[in-house]
């Protein structure tokens, strides 16, 4: 029985390890994503568009350097990013099935995401802001995700379209292309980047839609 105890207890540390390891990723990525998109809109906004050299992450970038490296790099970050919330489905699950074989005592009635992620990111704080001044919010309805119509479901979408449109602006900008030598293999390769952040975030931006509306609820959660 000891013996059956101690694997119980291995396989949820490691499942535990597992989805820790996923959450930490996708912290970076979501952090390093939100802080590009900022610093390239700000400068968008500051700068109105003017043909200067600024400093982008410790780097000293001419205009059209920034809107030559914009396609890529939130490419590789929001593909990253959605590949880690991809992964922390099937970890997930696996934790709950290990955390009710262990037999554990939930800080609640059920083992909650939130309780046992321990590399929290802005998006699970953004989550919890509420409007009205009494409500409880240790709740496990207030903090049961199946809730319709929260805008909390939209919170990832709404960074990857806008990582959509950020890389579709780099392909419109004058400066990007640079001469006319250039400028085809540069739409092609800023197009295949807008066309891959469209793919995959088909996926999140559809499961937030369904899970606001409260349908296909039997497959779009975990």
């Amino acid at each position: 029985m000891a013996a059956e105890d101690d694997k119980d207890r291995i396989r949820f540390e490691l499942a535990h390890a597992n989805l820790l390891s996923i959450t930490n990723a996708q912290r970076f990525y979501l952090s390093t994503l939100l802080v590009f998109l900022c610093l390239v809109w700000g400068w968008v906004f500051v700068g109105e568009g003017e043909a200067v050299t600024i400093q982008l992450l410790g780097v000293g970038l001419k205009t059209g350097g920034v809107w030559k490296i914009t396609p890529l790099v939130t490419t590789l970050l929001s593909l990253a990013l959605i590949g880690s919330i991809n992964a922390a489905g099937p970890a997930w699950m696996e934790l709950k099935r290990a955390f009710a074989k262990c037999g554990i005592t939930a800080p609640r009635s059920d083992p909650i995401f939130y309780d046992l992620d321990t590399h929290k990111n802005i998006f699970d704080y953004l989550a919890f802001l509420r409007i009205r001044p009494e409500r409880n919010l240790g709740d496990i309805k207030d903090l049961d995700r199946r809730r319709r119509f929260g805008f909390r479901h939209f919170l990832y979408p709404s960074l990857f379209l806008a990582s959509i449109y950020t890389a579709y602006r780099a392909v419109q900008e004058p400066f990007a292309a640079g001469n006319k030598s250039s400028h085809a293999g540069f739409v092609i390769y800023g197009w295949l980047c807008v066309g891959l952040q469209c793919l995959y975030a088909l996926r999140p931006v559809y499961r937030a839609v369904c899970r606001f509306l409260g349908i296909r609820t039997n497959f779009v959660y975990d």
